[in-house]
């Protein structure tokens, strides 16, 4: 960007901010970098992106907003620059919090062995839908600024993950109310959060090996209203308590094979866990493991809900029917991909 404003200069228009950013991240080779200069004003000024027009920017959020850009061309993801993302009806932040108490959620002290997407679209379409906006950014606003790399404790929710969850929902209320649910390796808790939001009937569990995650997923639970218990656990390990229990079983494992992910966009490859992408050889090593190890968990009839990657979903059916799951069948992503494979326990 072209140099800032001291403290005396007048206000610039938010419009003229984002098209000089726009330029230097297209020059930069970042990736839809008209959104991206957008979204990273309006969540600072707390406005929505049609609204820039009509906007102008202090010196000090120039500032700000300098700093953004400066790390966005270096492909950080918008979301982990913000410290948050949207995903369906949620406001997902992606750090750990301060560990503190909460009402809504808990992390159940269950014993676990220990352990060490698609780039803007949800942000795009949650920030086109906010409702409200101040005409004029007066004050400096406190930003977050974001975690980079292995700092990164969950990975980064994503638009195809949605499909995901329809299909959950889709299932759940073919069963029909009440239902227990269990979110294996939630992360940052979108799809758990989710199915308790829209279906708060729903008794609603969910397991991560990582107890950070599971510190930001539980703060995701709260800042959301809604119940969920947490529980630490690799897979199944400490969930014998909940044994049979479980009418659906739903998860986005691990998919990506090992041998890939150097060769992913810097978004995913320097800024998600990588223990949230890599599958194994083949990408299904977490598959799996979880046709092997939740049976004793689940209800007879139980459904299965994966997210898959592409060209997995008939290897991950194959490999449930072969485990004693029945094949359901496939659901497409908004693309048109499939991406979620449905099976059922019949024990």
């Amino acid at each position: 960007m072209k140099p800032l404003p001291n403290r005396s200069t007048p206000r610039i228009r938010a419009s003229l901010a984002v098209r000089e950013a726009a330029e230097e991240l297209a020059d930069s080779g970042v990736p839809e970098p008209e959104a991206s200069a957008e979204i990273l004003l309006s969540e600072l000024l707390g406005i929505r992106r049609g609204e820039l027009a009509f906007h102008d920017v202090s010196a000090e959020n120039l500032r700000i907003y300098s700093s953004h850009i400066s790390r966005r061309k270096e492909r950080e993801p918008v979301q982990r620059i913000l410290g948050y993302a949207y995903f369906r009806n949620l406001k997902l932040f992606l750090r750990n919090p301060d560990p503190e108490s909460g009402s809504g959620s808990r992390i159940a002290p269950t014993a676990a062995p220990e352990a060490s997407e698609d780039e803007v679209s949800p942000l795009r379409k949650s920030a086109a839908s906010r409702e409200g906006a101040t005409h004029l950014d007066t004050e400096p606003r406190l930003v977050f600024t974001g975690l980079a790399g292995s700092e990164a404790s969950t990975l980064i929710p994503r638009s195809d993950t949605e499909s995901v969850v329809e299909a959950a929902l889709g299932r759940m209320d073919e069963r029909g109310y009440p239902c227990r649910v269990l979110d294996i390796g939630t992360g940052s808790g979108a799809i758990a959060i989710s199915i308790a939001q829209e279906r708060p009937r729903c008794e609603v569990h969910a397991s991560d090996v990582s107890e950070a995650a599971l510190r930001v997923a539980k703060r995701n639970a709260e800042e959301n209203g809604v119940k969920v218990e947490f529980h630490l656990s690799d897979i199944v390990g400490g969930l014998e308590n909940l044994a049979g229990s479980f009418d659906l079983l739903v998860s986005n494992p691990p998919y990506i094979k090992s041998g890939d992910i150097p060769n992913l966009e810097p978004e995913v490859r320097d800024h998600d866990p990588i223990s949230a992408l890599d599958g194994g050889p083949d990408g299904l090593d977490f598959y799996r493991r979880i046709f092997a190890e939740t049976p004793p968990l689940l209800k007879k009839g139980a459904d299965v809900v994966l997210e898959v990657g592409d060209g997995q979903s008939e290897a991950v059916l194959e490999l449930g029917r072969s485990a004693g799951f029945t094949p359901i069948g496939v659901c497409d992503d908004l693309a048109g991909t499939p991406r979620v494979v449905l099976s059922r326990w019949d024990g």
